[in-house]
């Protein structure tokens, strides 16, 4: 009774909300994996496929020269559109042991990829290490608070170990002063739903 209230109430949001979905399902069908279905016991809100294009068409970095990891990969939607490029590697960082499951099924039956180190880890973000190399950040709000706190220390950490460029993209930026405050960290561009960061190294360390 409430969605056919919502129906008549706001048919705009609907049809929107509609058009969204099908377009998810169009790319991943086009990429051969399978993203969007809620078939496990946790909350799961897959990346837009607008955020995705969006985010990668403002990178100015030449993808060879970097690492992309995701934090909170979940299925793997936006580790397959790294892929698309030829990274040095692309890792999803997926607390859910469902969602890490998911995600490495769809890396295996991903088709079009050109980085051919492509991997989902399970484990806590909050003791991930960042690879040695330059690297490209990707978050979809998720953390808050104690964690996204630890998270991001532990980035300045490594940085502080090995300076070296970073770059970072948030979507749903709600803990945007979180990273802006950091040593070293710039806003390149932004929009409502997305914020991309430069974290120069050298200046990182205090």
């Amino acid at each position: 009774m409430r969605a056919r209230h919502k129906l008549f109430i706001h048919p705009l949001q609907t049809i929107r909300g509609l058009w969204y979905y099908y377009v998810a399902c169009l790319y991943d069908w086009w990429n051969g994996i399978e993203t969007g279905k809620q078939d496990v016991h946790i909350p799961y809100d897959p990346t837009e496929p607008k955020y995705i294009r969006w985010a990668f068409r403002n990178l100015p970095v030449n993808p060879a020269d970097y690492a992309f990891v995701d934090f909170g990969s979940g299925k793997g939607r936006v580790l397959i559109a790294a892929a698309k490029f030829p990274f040095l590697q692309v890792v999803g960082v997926e607390r859910s042991k469902e969602l890490h499951e998911a995600a490495m099924i769809n890396i295996r039956s991903a088709k079009r990829m050109k980085c051919r180190d492509v991997t989902s880890i399970c484990m806590d973000a909050t003791e991930f290490s960042l690879p040695a190399s330059p690297c490209i950040l990707f978050f979809y709000n998720p953390f808050k608070g104690e964690t996204m706190d630890r998270v991001v220390s532990n980035i300045q950490a490594s940085l502080t170990r090995s300076p070296r460029p970073l770059f970072v993209i948030y979507v749903s930026p709600l803990l945007h002063e979180v990273f802006i405050r950091q040593h070293g960290m710039r806003l390149v561009k932004t929009r409502s739903w997305c914020n991309l960061y430069f974290w120069d190294g050298r200046l990182s360390i205090k």
